[in-house]
């Protein structure tokens, strides 16, 4: 078993929501997606939160993050964290806009 299968294993023992990587290859081959992707607005109240789900609903709709979440303070953090959102879709989703 490898090491990625075996961590999602342990998430979903601890977390029945989660899915495993099995039901999730099974979802995606039962989606079905219409002729151009459906737009999403998707809220992230910091980098962390957002992560898994952006990797998750990528494939099937074009999403635009919101970041916002006035209870982080100083603002000092607060910034902080919203360069860390940047960074992740910089990094790994280019196309992905933030609002």
């Amino acid at each position: 078993m490898n090491t990625i299968q075996t961590f999602l294993d342990s998430l979903e023992q601890k977390n029945p929501f989660v899915m495993n990587s099995k039901q999730y290859s099974n979802y995606k081959k039962t989606i079905t997606l219409p002729q151009s992707k459906p737009r999403l607005l998707l809220h992230s109240c910091c980098g962390p939160c957002s992560t898994s789900v952006i990797e998750r609903l990528v494939d099937f709709f074009d999403i635009t993050v919101i970041y916002y979440n006035p209870n982080i303070y100083p603002d000092e953090e607060y910034i902080k964290r919203q360069n860390e959102q940047e960074k992740f879709l910089t990094q790994h989703f280019a196309k992905i806009p933030q609002i």
